[in-house]
């Protein structure tokens, strides 16, 4: 899937499940309410695609015919993984990089054209800020408690 970064403007309070969330925009029917906190699907943020960096050991495969990257946890998550494949991106109508780079959105702009992104390659991946305007790919995470 496909998705442009939603309009933003730079005073808007940046927030799980806010205006800069397609994940949530997307699935409001998956999202349940506890008391005023909703819970269910989002976009990860910033800080959690630099934690798959930071806390989690990756490697380079293919799954099922697809290119990506594999994170799987350290030390007490260590039987934990997700798989994300390298897919490209979309711009101007085109699919560009599809496997040889994966893009993934984070619910965090960065100025008012920017978004802060999971980007990866055969050997490297960073977390950095991509233009809103192109389609990167969006990867859900589960809103919990």
């Amino acid at each position: 899937m496909y998705a442009k970064s939603p309009a933003n403007s730079l005073n808007v309070d940046i927030i799980p499940f806010g205006p800069n969330d397609a994940a949530s925009a997307a699935w409001k029917g998956a999202l349940i309410s506890v008391g005023e906190v909703p819970f269910g699907w989002r976009m990860p943020t910033k800080e959690e695609l630099q934690g798959l960096l930071d806390n989690c050991d990756v490697e380079w495969t293919n799954v099922n015919g697809l290119n990506g990257r594999k994170f799987t946890g350290k030390d007490d998550y260590a039987n934990n993984s997700v798989f994300l494949p390298a897919v490209g991106y979309c711009s101007s109508g085109s699919v560009k990089d599809s496997g040889t780079f994966g893009y993934y959105w984070s619910s965090i702009p960065y100025g008012s054209n920017y978004a802060y992104e999971l980007k990866f390659r055969p050997i490297s991946q960073s977390v950095n800020y991509y233009n809103r305007n192109n389609g990167l790919s969006v990867r859900a995470v589960l809103a919990e408690e």
